[in-house]
């Protein structure tokens, strides 16, 4: 392999449960332990305006010493992509555009110009078969699956700790804390649920930051309810092994279009059983009643049904946490960066 320099948002001075940002690592890291700091480098774009100087520099010089460009962006417009495209155009590099998320091609669709735009990419990598399809019905000629993925050591095997005669629960969500992941529906379900099955206790954990703009509204909630307890914030190497502590994942999203989540890659790997509401990539991610049980998007009382029948079917929790433990091989690194890594000169 060439010279490879990986441009997105690294933050390394913060560990963060941040998408983004522990996706751009994990591309950095994957290609860095296999061939060395020689041939892999970065740019670290996170800071924004602040950095916008520094930023541009380090670009410029990634642009000059590297032959492979790997573009870890949500962007499809802007200065930022004109820079990147002016300097494919003047130094004849080799770019991957990786996109964040799953809205690409949707933005790129209602974008008479994005197509031209986005032109000057060798080939761009989604991380959802949707996202594909649509990429090649647009026109952009080399489009191929990139699933997110994760490099777990040891795989956990949470549903073992479950058991018929339950008298505890406990739950917990991992995510960036907003109303928009569904925080607030997590509690309200299970407070909900504490009332129609009074023989369990009910716990709910909360690992993330939390958003600024939601942070009045949860401490209101963590006052409210004594079943929630707030966690903090995990490095991103120890989330299996969090996640091993708790009996069900919680994944409230309330985001229509929201990615494949690492957290999803994490509970895999972790064993932990899965209940997540139906959003739009749902089916591309879980089989229902096999490797998760979905709830109906946007309904906290179907949420509260699910987290019942849960309660009520501990053999079918735990074969989906047995199940859901067999998929993660599709989104361990050994089976994902070597989509990357045969695009790359």
């Amino acid at each position: 392999m060439k010279t490879t320099v990986v441009i997105g948002q690294l933050h390394f001075k913060k560990n963060d449960m941040i998408g983004a940002v522990v996706k751009t690592r994990n591309i950095y890291y994957g290609l860095l332990e296999k061939y060395g700091e020689d041939l892999i480098s970065y740019v670290d774009i996170w800071g924004g305006k602040k950095r916008s100087g520094i930023v541009l520099l380090e670009v410029f010089k990634a642009f000059q010493k590297c032959e492979n460009v790997i573009l870890v962006s949500s962007a499809i417009k802007g200065p930022y992509i004109f820079y990147i495209r002016l300097l494919q155009r003047l130094f004849n590099r080799r770019v991957i555009y990786i996109p964040i998320g799953v809205r690409i091609s949707g933005r790129i669709a209602k974008d008479s110009k994005a197509r031209r735009r986005l032109s000057f990419c060798s080939a761009i990598l989604p991380e959802s078969k949707q996202n594909c399809s649509e990429l090649q019905s647009l026109g952009f000629p080399e489009v191929c699956l990139f699933r997110n993925f994760k490099s777990v050591k040891k795989l956990g095997c949470s549903y073992k700790s479950l058991h018929r005669n339950m008298n505890v629960f406990t739950f917990c969500t991992f995510s960036r804390v907003t109303k928009e992941k569904g925080i607030t529906d997590a509690i309200i379900a299970i407070s909900k649920v504490q009332e129609l099955v009074p023989n369990i206790r009910f716990e709910l954990h909360i690992y993330g930051e939390i958003d600024p703009e939601y942070k009045e509204e949860f401490e209101s909630l963590l006052n409210d309810y004594s079943f929630v307890t707030y966690e903090g914030i995990v490095n991103a190497e120890d989330a299996v092994l969090t996640l091993q502590k708790h009996d069900v994942l919680l994944f409230p999203t309330r985001f229509p279009d929201e990615g494949i989540p690492g957290t999803i890659i994490d509970s895999f790997a972790a064993g932990i059983p899965i209940i997540s509401s139906k959003w739009l990539y749902f089916d591309e991610i879980f089989e229902d009643h096999k490797t998760a049980l979905g709830y109906d998007f946007l309904n906290v009382d179907s949420l509260v049904d699910t987290i019942i029948y849960a309660t009520k079917n501990i053999d079918e929790l735990i074969n989906i946490g047995r199940d859901g433990k067999k998929e993660y091989g599709k989104y361990d690194s050994s089976a994902v960066l070597p989509v990357l890594e045969k695009r790359l000169l």
